[in-house]
């Protein structure tokens, strides 16, 4: 799926891990190709640059958490991201939509979240709330 108007992630060595079961569950290849680790830096300039498009996806509000936001992702990290949705209407595919996009976008492995979901789940929301960096 292209992203109109995306701005991606350049110049980032891709590094192949070696065979694991869980990637192959999942991709059905068994090896997983991952970036040098993303810094926090890079994620909030990239996410920001693409704000346009993401907002046509229908994020209104968008934030950073996990080890990408501590500044201490590895090589095997995903980017963790928490959306507020612009529109009462959003699903769950169109959740899906964004973070294929944000996946695209950044050239590293997206998990995006829901912001509603915080006020339903007490563990996620101690979990997250002390790394959230607001990116727009």
């Amino acid at each position: 799926m292209a992203v109109p108007g995306a701005r991606f992630a350049e110049g980032r060595r891709l590094r192949t891990s070696r065979w694991a079961p869980e990637t192959a569950a999942r991709d059905g290849a068994g090896f997983s190709c991952h970036l040098e680790e993303m810094r926090r830096d890079q994620a909030l300039q990239l996410l920001r640059e693409n704000r346009a498009s993401l907002a046509r996806l229908g994020v209104a509000r968008l934030f950073l958490y996990g080890s990408v936001a501590r500044d201490h992702a590895s090589a095997e990290s995903d980017v963790d991201l928490l959306i507020e949705p612009g529109d009462d209407r959003f699903s769950l595919f169109d959740l899906m939509r964004v973070q294929d996009a944000c996946t695209r976008l950044l050239g590293y492995p997206a998990e995006v979240h829901d912001y509603r979901g915080l006020a339903r789940a007490r563990d996620f929301r101690a979990r997250v709330c002390a790394d959230l960096v607001n990116v727009f």
